[in-house]
């Protein structure tokens, strides 16, 4: 088993879903909060926060597919059982 070719690797799967495809980011966009969150002088004096969007999640409550963060991930209780 060898190596994958290039083409086999970068071509996207026939059976994808065009709307998934659409949604998807350009990688220019998928590194923008990366960067925005290493050079960012307002996250230096704070941690465990999750960035999307270029910018601090705010809280998810409702939605079927939501952005932001789930409520769950900010209970300590379960955390301090981790």
């Amino acid at each position: 088993m060898g190596l994958p070719r290039l083409t086999e690797v970068f071509t996207p799967p026939r059976n994808v879903v065009p709307e998934v495809i659409a949604s998807l980011k350009t990688i220019p966009q998928g590194t923008a909060t990366t960067i925005w969150c290493a050079t960012n002088p307002l996250l230096a004096t704070i941690g465990g926060v999750h960035c999307e969007g270029a910018d601090i999640a705010g809280l998810a409550l409702g939605q079927v597919m939501p952005a932001g963060v789930k409520p769950y991930a900010l209970d300590e209780s379960a955390a301090k059982r981790l």
